[in-house]
């Protein structure tokens, strides 16, 4: 069940990435359909929703200051059938864009996690 507030975005997968020791980095951009706006903490909310289903555990958020912007940081972990897997995500607003950088890797592979934490990088 879908409990967000507000439009659901367009979105956009601007890049991708997979290492051979199972890590995945995904950019997505969200947006608004045209004449709408995009309700930040409406937005973050319906990410954390994800945390809520069975098997999927949301450990930590915390406020940040990223390439100059507000932005949120969920950690946690969800189930797989392959074994347990870490979360880093980290969501902000340019515009009236809403930027998403997920990173995950197979929770006993603390290296692996390392490995796609090392890409997010502000650049300013």
């Amino acid at each position: 069940m879908d409990n967000r507030k507000g439009p659901i975005p367009v979105v956009v997968v601007k890049a991708g990435f997979a290492s051979k020791n199972g890590a995945t980095i995904g950019i997505v951009s969200s947006r608004p359909f045209a004449e709408m706006k995009l309700n930040f903490p409406s937005f973050v909310e319906g990410i954390k929703d994800g945390f809520a289903k069975p098997g999927a555990t949301l450990r930590r958020e915390e406020k940040l200051t990223f390439s100059g912007h507000s932005a949120v940081r969920l950690i946690g972990a969800v189930a797989s059938p392959k074994g347990p897997i870490a979360l880093n995500i980290l969501t902000y607003m340019v515009g009236d864009i809403a930027w998403t950088i997920s990173c995950s890797a197979p929770a006993d592979n603390p290296a692996a996690l390392a490995e796609t934490l090392s890409f997010v990088r502000e650049r300013l």
